[in-house]
């Protein structure tokens, strides 16, 4: 048996010696294989958490109310345009009649630039009202505070700026209580969000800024993209 061993063995190790070439490409596709198949594994790892990650702020007990959907599917994007506009009034409606209601927050939203002195940067800014922390568990003012509901029903022109918007129009100062530009309004800064990292690793959650919804209405539109958080 053992001899048997032996000789099996002397004629693989004398194949492979005499096909060299043969022999390694073999032994490099199994390592490639292998490592390819390690890799990939590491990949849908990597993906898990930055999903989760990403998702962590959106709260079980929270609906997205939205015109658009996320993803269209079979969709066709001038049917989702057709669909009624979602109103603000609708929101206080939820809240009065649903005894399971804690809080709703309208958002609008568009893009623009935000100015300071001879720095810009491109972002996204939102109006809202204040229930919109309560909705939003990812959101964390890091210096200074959130606006108020009489700044909201007033329509004062503060701002709370995203840690990017900070960073770029702030590098080596204090914002709080100084003034940037929106167009052709100046808003003064009352807070700093405290960073969120990457959405799915593809842009930045921290490039945003946010004003009252009063605000928002009286120098942009009453009419425009609505969404709901309840």
């Amino acid at each position: 048996m053992i001899g048997l061993f032996w000789e099996n063995f002397r004629i693989s190790l004398g194949s492979i010696f005499a096909n060299k070439t043969r022999s390694i490409l073999t032994a490099l596709g199994i390592v490639i294989g292998v490592l390819s198949v390690t890799l990939m594994g590491t990949l849908i790892s990597g993906l898990d958490r930055t999903f989760e990650k990403s998702m962590a702020g959106f709260r079980s007990d929270v609906l997205l109310i939205s015109r658009m959907e996320w993803f269209s599917g079979d969709v066709d994007w001038w049917e989702m345009r057709n669909r009624p506009r979602i109103r603000e009034e609708y929101g206080e409606k939820l809240l009065a009649r649903s005894q399971f209601v804690e809080a709703v927050a309208p958002v609008s939203e568009r893009g623009g630039s935000i100015i300071k002195g001879d720095r810009r940067i491109d972002s996204r800014f939102f109006g809202t009202t204040t229930d919109y922390l309560a909705t939003n568990t990812s959101v964390d003012v890091e210096k200074g505070r959130f606006f108020s509901d009489g700044e909201e029903r007033s329509g004062a022109r503060v701002l709370v700026i995203g840690g990017d918007v900070a960073d770029g129009l702030f590098p080596d100062e204090d914002p709080l209580d100084k003034y940037v530009k929106i167009g052709n309004y100046k808003f003064r800064v009352i807070g700093v969000l405290k960073k969120m990292g990457k959405f799915m690793g593809l842009f930045s959650m921290d490039n945003q800024a946010t004003m009252p919804l009063g605000t928002y209405k009286r120098l942009y539109a009453r009419r425009g993209w609505m969404t709901m958080r309840v």
